[in-house]
């Protein structure tokens, strides 16, 4: 049912029933200003009802009834006329106008409003002449001259082709419509408020009834949610919720009032909110007689809340709100002791809880929101928890044997007549209605719905995060599961529980759960389980001793069930339960942490354990369980060979998945183990906007305070990861009694072996089957190094070994655990041409032994001692250099030899050594005109001074004897360190050799610091093979400058004169020959001509000679140009000769050809220092500076 406050019309029907679809669609379109008194304002639609004109719906001035109208009184009254002229006025429409307003006049209506239709097809008398007054005219002199806005004129409504008069007639009226409503509705409007208000000010009279009081304020909201003001409207019910609860406060605090009596009285119906039905009659009808229950008004009193909610797109608030008004009905119903039978409060919560659901989820879908949220899962687990309190009611529950007795029966069908009677639509096939009906029914079908209720919560409790309450729920299914006899199912929901207390922290939850987890698996074959969570419980320090005892002879019993199928049959295996169920770690200590610990010694470890059981147990075996590892980290401390101690100091408390709290030990030394710190620092800045200073702190680690913490460390390994672990050392007791409180043990540890061990586990045999373990591996720094070291023997080397040089290498033996005595020898091997010195000390000697050495040791050699024995060697093999490409001798990368060293208690020791070229060996060929001089230098590499001898040179087709050495070699020539010394020797100018392929050079060399001895050759050798070409030299270059223009001295900037002499002094040729000469100015002259020629060698000619010019371009003593000569191809020399003139004379007369260019890649061959002999290569000229000379004259007087 829909109430909209509606206008009358009158006059002429069929006028208004033309317009009236497209009125009612046009005036609700746009939104208009509401402005109410005291300067409220509203946007609101007008959207209202039109009927006909009656005047028995006028209301009377004096009348309370009428007063207390809002929305079944008209607003405004419309007169429609289409009258065509102004006699049909005179004589019919004037008399109807009068009547209707003497009507409204009298009921002192002042809200009314005339409209004149004018037609598509008038009926107007064509008369030619025109009329003094219209009847507009005439209707606004007779009855609106003060009010003329109550006048306007429609302009052909009905025009299927509507023109701009038209339009703008039609957008005129409804606009003076939408205007007078408002200004009619503010003024009737105004007059209930007032009313409302007088009513509510009375409500401490005897005779104020809040039903009536109710419907009058109701009125309000109808009316505001009618022009779409829906939060305002909202308010209306809220005040008159909070005005319902306040006097049931009252009258609880002895301010009874008179109208409550009917709320108090015997309820028959409970059935649920119903929000299917927006405004329900049925309801209205029922508080408009005043005999409403409580139920009856509170539903009906929240269903008008939720609609209006719903309508503003606020599901949400409606689940909010919902819980919220279920608990104040409930609370309400026991404050004025409303009689109602068992159980029917339960179904009013159920069915009330369903409706909002199922309400929330089709709204939720219909305005695409989120379907979970906190409000609806509270909700659901409301009804789930009521329905549960059905079942226990009605007998319904699994822990009835026989099923439900007629007593239960009875309490059904109460319960099942006074739902379904407020409203059919309860009857429908999935309403909350039919549900519990079906609930209610059997003890299958409730189960059925209890679970199913208990999914979604828990499913919209996990949806939100809200795992406290899943684990709630979880507990309360697992006892609906205990009932029915289904114990693994009931494990499983709380072993869940307890995962999360454990989690969080809980530790009175957890210990209670944990409890119920005990009583289930006790019921199941599981002795796994069972014996775990015993252990648990006998050392939670939260349970009485009583309660502990039990649980410690549970366990024992358990073990031993255990025990005898683990050794009989081998049916249940090994039962592994961790440490920390009833023990805590308090220490481990080692008497020292200096020194490692060698072999086959004894080291005492001291453990501290306190136990909470609450009598003392007595342990089968006891062992600390040690596993080789290999140091990563060369700086760790295990590395290091130290061992560490851990004292109670260093635990700290922990909180484990499976207990209440542990102990465990902290190595805050290392790195490792450093526990993360918040990084807190002062944080103060300068607001821009207002200037303002803001102090505060920020953490720079966050991320790493926050960051995931591993829930699957060896501390809280689950049950079925625990095990033992394999060991490579152990320390063991056995029969250990621990006592409630601290113990103190020692054990032994003993290695034959070498290497680093870690604490890997502390195992405990209860008996044969079942053990606790505590797992040691967070202990990073708990080793044991255990060290005795082994025999070793190293050879260290010098930096660099020369061949020919005696060095000496290092023999390093580290004895370890064993003894060498005096006698004992380590046989010395080497390769051929590397020979080992004998010597003799105070603590060994190195001597021959056929054709190898021995180290022969003369003093016994204790333990654990490194001892180093110096050993001369000598690498006898020749030193063959050969020529480099740019005829120099390179140092090659030498020779690699091997010393070899037969160890008794180790393998055969070999080292590599490799011996570099102490010499290197370079040579030149030196011209003076003709004659020809071979050097060789000799530079000494390494850092002894060397002693040469036997040094020969042999050339190729040339006797030894007459090659000339300027100064003979002699056997007492030494070259320092890196030092050079030369050898020359002359060719003889007789020798008929352009070449030599092949030469040797050849020397002896000795170290200054090398022992005598009588059984090596002390020498090395050296040969170097090289070769010269163009021995011979062809021609002789001079060049001279005079100075030009008769001058005696060259200046600079004049012109000076450059002669070139090219002597050919190979007379044996007989060809002629083209000879390309190039000048080199080297930047201190330019040439005033060509710098480059080509001239012509006959046979019979000796020297040729070329002048140019050219001028100095600095002063001082300038070198001369360097000339540079090269020689055509014989293929090429007729050409040139035909083309060249004779070069000698003057080269102002001369015509220096072009160069030949080149013909099939043929090139001048350039002509090398032994070919080309320049004789004026170090030669200077004496050039002055430009004179700068004036002649100046002096007056003297």
């Amino acid at each position: 049912m829909e109430r909209k406050p509606f206008i009358t019309f009158d006059g002429e029907p069929e006028q208004f029933n033309a317009i009236q679809a497209e009125l009612l669609q046009s005036l609700p379109r746009e939104k208009v200003e509401w402005r109410r008194s005291y300067g409220r304002a509203n946007m609101i639609k007008v959207d209202v009802n039109f009927v006909p004109f009656n005047a028995d719906l006028l209301p009377h001035d004096d009348d309370l009834q009428h007063a207390k109208m809002l929305l079944q009184l008209p607003m405004l009254h419309m007169y429609f006329t289409d009258c065509p002229d102004t006699d049909a006025y005179r004589i019919v429409t004037k008399e109807k106008i009068a009547t209707w307003l003497n009507l409204l006049r009298e009921r002192n209506i002042t809200d009314w409003m005339i409209v004149l239709v004018e037609p598509a097809n008038p009926r107007r008398s064509k008369s030619k002449l025109l009329p003094k007054f219209s009847v507009l005219d005439k209707i606004r002199n007779d009855f609106c001259s003060r009010q003329t806005e109550r006048l306007i004129v429609l302009h052909e409504p009905n025009n299927p082709v509507p023109n701009n008069k038209t339009m703008e007639s039609w957008a005129a009226f409804v606009s003076r419509l939408r205007h007078l409503f408002i200004s009619a509705y503010n003024r009737t409007f105004s007059k209930y408020e007032d009313v409302v208000r007088k009513e509510r000010e009375r409500r401490v009279e005897n005779d104020w009834n809040f039903c009536s009081y109710f419907l009058l304020q109701e009125e309000l909201a109808l009316a505001f949610e009618s022009m779409d003001i829906k939060d305002i409207a909202l308010v209306q019910y809220d005040e008159l919720d909070a005005l319902f609860t306040q006097f049931i406060i009252n009258s609880q605090a002895g301010q009874p009032v008179t109208w409550l009596s009917p709320f108090t009285e015997s309820c028959n119906c409970w059935d649920g909110l119903n929000l299917s039905d927006p405004l329900s009659k049925e309801s209205r009808d029922t508080i408009k007689h005043g005999k409403p229950s409580l139920l009856d008004l509170r539903n009906y009193l929240f269903s008008r809340q939720c609609a209006l909610l719903f309508k503003m797109r606020k599901p949400a608030e409606v689940a909010y709100r919902s819980q919220a008004f279920m608990h104040t009905c409930v609370q309400e119903l026991g404050m004025l002791e409303v009689p109602m039978p068992p159980g029917s409060v339960a179904c009013w919560v159920f069915l009330t809880c369903i409706e909002v659901l199922l309400k929330y989820e089709k709204m939720s879908s219909m305005l695409q929101m989120e379907t979970h949220s906190h409000y609806t899962a509270n909700l659901w687990v409301y009804a789930q928890r009521k329905l549960a309190e059905l079942g226990e009611l009605c007998g319904l529950m699994p822990d009835t044997d026989s099923g439900p007795s007629s007593e239960h029966l009875q309490i059904v069908v109460d319960l099942l007549s006074g739902m379904g009677k407020s409203s059919p639509s309860t009857q429908v096939e999935n309403s909350p209605n039919q549900k519990l009906r079906e609930a209610l029914g059997s003890t299958n079908a409730f189960q059925r719905h209890y679970l199913e209720l208990s999914e979604l919560a828990m499913g919209n409790f996990k949806h939100i995060g809200r795992q406290r309450s899943v684990a709630l729920i979880g507990t309360e299914l697992a006892r609906f599961y205990q009932k029915k006899r289904d114990f693994q199912k009931a494990e499983s929901f709380l072993e869940d529980a307890l995962r999360f207390y454990d989690k969080e922290g809980w530790k009175l939850l957890a210990l209670d759960t944990r409890q119920k987890v005990a009583e289930t698996q006790k019921e199941l074959p599981d002795l796994d389980k069972y014996i775990h969570t015993c252990s648990f419980l006998m050392g939670d320090p939260g349970l009485e001793e009583a309660k502990q005892t039990y649980y410690y002879q549970e366990m024992m019993a358990t073990a031993e069930k255990i025990s005898a199928s683990y050794v009989e049959d081998g049916s249940i295996g090994e039962v592994v339960i961790p440490f920390h169920s009833g023990f805590a770690l308090s220490g481990l200590a080692l008497p020292d942490d200096s020194v490692p610990v060698p072999r086959s010694a004894e080291v005492k470890i001291s453990v501290s354990i306190i136990s909470r059981l609450p009598s003392p147990i007595t342990l089968k075996t006891m062992s600390l369980c040690f596993q080789e590892e290999i140091p990563q980290d060369p700086g760790s401390p295990a590395s290091r060979g130290s061992v560490r101690s851990f004292p109670g100091g260093l635990l700290s408390r922990q909180i484990s998945q499976e207990s209440s709290d542990f102990f465990i030990v902290r190595d805050f030394g290392s790195s490792g183990a450093q526990r993360d710190v918040p990084d807190v620092h002062a944080d103060i800045r300068v607001e821009e906007s207002t200037k303002k200073q803001i102090a505060g702190v920020r953490c720079r680690n966050v991320s790493a305070i926050l960051k995931r913490q591993d829930s699957s460390t060896s501390w809280g390994k689950a049950k079925g990861v625990l095990r033992k672990e394999e060991f490579t050392e152990s320390a063991g007791l056995a029969v250990v009694e621990l006592r409630p409180g601290d113990n103190c043990l020692e054990f032994i540890f003993k290695s034959e072996a070498n290497g680093l061990f870690r604490a890997n586990q502390l195992v405990m045999d209860v008996i044969d089957g079942v053990s606790f373990i505590l797992d040691l591996s967070v202990l990073g720094t708990m080793v044991v190094e255990v060290s005795s070291p082994e025999p070793k023997l190293t050879i260290n080397v010098p930096d660099e070994l020369f061949v020919g040089i005696p060095q000496q290498v290092t023999v390093s033996i580290t004895t370890g655990s064993d003894l060498l005595k005096q006698g004992d020898s380590v046989p010395l091997r080497c390769s051929d041409g590397l020979f080992i010195y004998p010597m003799r000390g105070e603590e060994y000697a190195v001597e021959k032994d056929g054709d190898a050495c021995v180290l022969r040791f003369l003093e016994d050699v204790a333990c654990d001692q490194e001892t180093t024995f110096p050993v001369m060697v000598l690498s006898t093999i020749d030193v063959i250099l050969e020529e480099g490409e740019d005829d120099e001798s390179i140092n090659h990368i030498g020779r690699e030899m091997e010393l070899e060293i037969t160890c008794p208690w180790l393998e055969t020791v070999t080292r590599a050594l490799h011996f570099n070229y102490p010499i290197t060996v370079t040579h030149h060929c030196r011209t003076i005109k003709t004659k020809k001089l071979i050097q060789v230098s000799v530079t000494n590499l390494c850092d002894d001074a060397v002693r040469l001898s036997s040094v020969g040179l042999e050339v190729e087709d040339i006797a030894p004897d007459h090659l000339k050495s300027i100064k003979q070699p002699t056997d007492q020539l030494v070259v320092g360190p890196r030092q050079t010394h030369s050898f020359v020797w002359f060719l003889p100018p007789d020798a008929d050799v352009t070449s030599c392929k092949s030469c040797l050079f050849c020397l002896t060399f000795v170290s200054t610091s090398c022992p005598p001895t009588h059984t090596l050759p002390p020498q090395g050798r050296v040969q170097y093979t090289f070769g010269i070409a163009d021995l011979k030299t062809k021609y002789i270059v001079s060049s001279s400058v005079t100075p030009g223009d008769g001058k005696d001295t060259c200046s600079m900037g004049a012109p000076c004169y450059f002669m070139i002499n090219i002597e050919n002094t190979d007379q044996a040729a007989g060809e002629p020959r083209a000879l390309l000469y190039e000048v080199q100015t080297l930047g201190t002259w330019v040439m005033c001509g060509k710098n480059k020629g080509i001239i012509s060698m006959t046979p019979g000619s000796k020297v040729k000679s070329v002048q140019l010019e050219m001028l100095p371009l600095v002063s001082g003593f300038i070198k001369l140009p360097d000339v540079k000569l090269s020689e055509y191809p014989a293929e090429l020399i007729a050409e040139v000769s035909q083309t060249a003139p004779d070069a000698s004379g003057d080269s102002r007369t001369e015509t220096v050809p072009e160069v030949i260019p080149e013909k099939d890649g043929v090139t001048p061959l350039s002509l090398n220092s032994n070919q080309v002999y320049y004789g004026s290569t170090a030669m200077q000229i004496h050039v002055y500076p430009e004179s700068n000379t004036s002649t100046v004259e002096v007056a003297l007087s």
